[in-house]
């Protein structure tokens, strides 16, 4: 075998070699890379695909470096070296790009948890703050919900703005044979008359309605019970009733009337409901319990 074709066989070897190598490892050095921008790690991505792409034979070729001592013309040992270098180079580049990418991971956790008590007490306080939260929740609540319902004597505003209304309930009595002057002359109930007679005043800056579609009587099963339209035409003429019963007037602002709301109901627990005034106000309902009521 000739000499000429021992080169050519050396020199194919080796370009199969420098090929496969600076391929493989500046194939692998681009994946690489690439994960490194995925992982918000800017330096370690493009570290990579740099040496990627230089390990790459097409530009392993095009760059006309020369290894020392190396003939240009011995093509074989020359791209062998060459194939060989950018081969370590990306393996190196490889080391490089691991710890930054470590060391990045690292500094964000540093700098979202400076230590593991830090972390820990961030958690506690999360915690805490919903708990406090919840619990504060809570207490507004019952507080909005307790200063809805207020106690036989104390005053209290149903509505907002012009339509506003005071009440206080002064007095709960029950009447279980009749409403009228006499018996043959009155109405006789169906259960028991619970009578509430309250004080009404207009703190807002317009003439109101006064009628007791506003008022009724609220059982333990959130049974509504709406005023005896007849109990309160008879009532006129019972020496029982303290306040002349609620009828279609006109209450002037800054003015306070004393009336009486009767109510024909069965046995069973009951509170007084007040509703706003006004079909379109988003006032609340407030209500005053007034226990048991028996026959």
């Amino acid at each position: 075998m000739s000499d000429e074709a021992t080169d050519d066989s050396e020199r194919g070897i080796a370009d199969k070699l420098g090929g496969v190598l600076a391929w493989g490892l500046g194939g692998l050095f681009i994946l690489i890379g690439l994960a490194g921008f995925v992982a918000d790690s800017v330096l370690a991505g493009v570290i990579g695909v740099s040496f990627g792409i230089a390990a790459l034979p097409i530009t392993r070729r095009k760059i006309g470096i020369n290894p020392p001592g190396i003939d240009r013309t011995n093509r074989a040992r020359r791209n062998v070296l060459i194939g060989t270098g950018y081969g370590l180079a990306s393996f190196v580049g490889l080391l490089v790009a691991f710890p930054t990418t470590s060391s990045d991971i690292g500094e964000n956790q540093t700098q979202s948890s400076p230590s593991g008590e830090d972390q820990t007490q961030s958690s506690s306080d999360e915690s805490q703050a919903q708990t406090s939260g919840e619990s504060s929740n809570v207490g507004e609540t019952e507080t909005e919900e307790q200063s809805l319902v207020h106690e036989v004597g104390e005053s209290f505003v149903v509505g907002s703005g012009a339509q506003s209304i005071e009440y206080i309930v002064n007095d709960v009595y029950g009447i279980g044979d009749y409403i009228g002057s006499d018996p043959d002359f009155g109405t006789t109930p169906d259960g028991l008359f619970v009578v509430v007679s309250l004080t009404l005043t207009n703190v807002g800056d317009e003439s109101l309605d006064i009628t007791t579609n506003l008022l009724k009587l609220i059982d333990g099963e959130d049974r509504e019970f709406e005023a005896d339209t007849e109990a309160g035409i008879y009532a006129d003429g019972d020496s029982r009733i303290s306040a002349e019963p609620i009828s279609f007037d006109q209450l002037q602002p800054g003015l306070s009337v004393t009336r009486s709301v009767i109510f024909d109901v069965p046995e069973g627990t009951y509170q007084f409901a007040a509703e706003p005034a006004g079909a379109f106000s988003s006032a609340e309902t407030h209500y005053v319990p007034i226990g048991d009521v028996q026959l």
